[in-house]
C-alpha cells in the first residue's frame, strides 16, 4: 500500500485516536453524552463524544495541512467556495447508533481537491477496522491483526441476486421506506453508518445502496466515495448524476445511489419512483 503523501498515513492514525475517543464515551453509556438536536431537528442529534472528537481531528488536520480548509459536521461554517484543498470531517457516523449502542458507528476525514475526492479513511472503532482510499492508488482495509487487504466490489450484475444495504430503523419513519423494502433483491442487511455501508459495497459483501434520508451532506460521501470508487464501485445521485463538491451549500439536494457499479443504471431508473414520491419529477417524466 502506497500513498502519494506520507501525511495521510497521520490522517489514518488521527482517525483512529478519535475512535478511542468515542469509545470512552461509548463504554460509560448514554448518562454521559450531553445528547442535543443540531439545528432544532428532533431526528439530527449531537453528542458530547462528536464534539471532542471533532476537535481533536480538526486541530490535528490543521497541524499537518495548515493552509487547507476544514469542514467539519460539528463546526461548520457556511463557505463560499469548496475549491481548492477542502478535507471533509464526520467525527461520528451514525449518532443514533452510537447512542442506542448499536455499535455500527464510524469516523470519516475526506479530503477534496477541487471539488474531486481525492482520499479518504472510515474507521469502525468498536471492531477496528479501517478502510482508506486514494484516488489512482486503490483501496484498502484492516482487520485486528492483519496486514492491509485490496477491495473490490463483488461481479453480482443484476439486482435479483443482489445484496441491498438499508438503514436501521429506530424510531424514525421515512417516507422512501416503502420504495426500499419494495426492491426484489435477494437480501437486505441493515447498517447505520455511510462509511461502512460504502465499505461493505466495496469489499463484495454487498451490491448497493440508496439512501432516503434527505439530511445528507458531502462529509457523509467525501472519505467512502473514495474507497468504494477505487475498489470498482459508483456513487451518484438518484438521477445518475455525479456528485459535484464545488456546488454551494452543504447538503445533498437529491440524495444518493452507492454500488459495484454492475447495474447502477437499473437502480437509477427504478429510483423514478422515490423522485416522484419526494416531488423531484412528475409521473408523467
Amino acid at each position: 500500500m502506497e500513498m502519494s503523501d506520507e501525511r495521510y498515513l497521520n490522517i489514518i492514525d488521527i482517525a483512529r485516536k478519535a475512535g478511542k475517543i468515542l469509545l470512552r464515551f461509548y463504554e460509560k453509556g448514554n448518562k454521559t453524552l450531553s445528547i442535543e438536536n443540531k439545528n432544532k431537528d428532533l431526528l439530527d442529534f449531537v453528542t458530547r463524544a462528536d464534539k471532542e472528537a471533532d476537535f481533536f481531528i480538526c486541530l490535528e488536520i490543521l497541524k499537518l495541512f495548515p493552509n487547507d480548509k476544514i469542514i467539519s459536521e460539528e463546526s461548520f461554517v457556511e463557505e463560499a467556495s469548496f475549491s481548492g484543498n477542502a478535507w471533509f470531517v464526520d467525527p461520528l457516523d451514525g449518532t443514533k447508533e452510537f447512542m442506542f449502542e448499536g455499535g455500527r458507528f464510524s469516523v470519516m476525514i475526506g479530503l477534496c481537491i477541487n471539488g474531486i475526492p481525492t482520499f479518504g479513511v472510515v474507521y469502525n472503532p468498536l471492531e477496528d477496522i479501517t478502510y482508506i482510499g486514494e484516488r489512482g492508488h486503490g483501496s484498502f482495509y484492516k482487520l485486528p491483526g492483519t496486514d492491509w487487504l485490496r477491495l473490490q466490489v463483488s461481479s453480482i450484475s443484476n439486482l435479483g441476486e443482489s445484496t441491498q444495504v438499508i438503514r436501521k430503523l429506530y424510531d424514525e419513519k421515512r417516507d422512501g421506506d416503502n420504495f426500499i423494502n419494495s426492491l426484489s433483491v435477494k437480501n437486505n442487511i441493515h447498517d447505520a453508518s455511510f462509511g461502512l455501508r460504502f465499505g461493505r459495497i466495496a469489499n463484495g459483501e454487498a451490491e448497493f445502496t440508496i439512501n432516503t434520508n434527505r439530511r445528507v451532506s458531502k462529509w457523509d460521501t467525501c472519505a467512502p466515495q473514495v474507497i468504494l470508487e477505487e475498489a470498482g464501485g459508483r456513487i451518484t445521485d438518484i438521477f445518475g448524476e455525479e456528485l459535484n463538491y464545488k456546488n454551494p451549500g452543504i447538503r445533498w439536494t437529491n440524495s444518493f445511489i452507492a454500488s459495484n457499479n454492475l447495474f447502477h443504471d437499473d437502480i437509477v431508473l427504478k429510483c423514478k419512483k422515490l423522485a416522484v414520491l419526494w416531488g423531484l419529477i412528475s409521473e408523467s417524466k
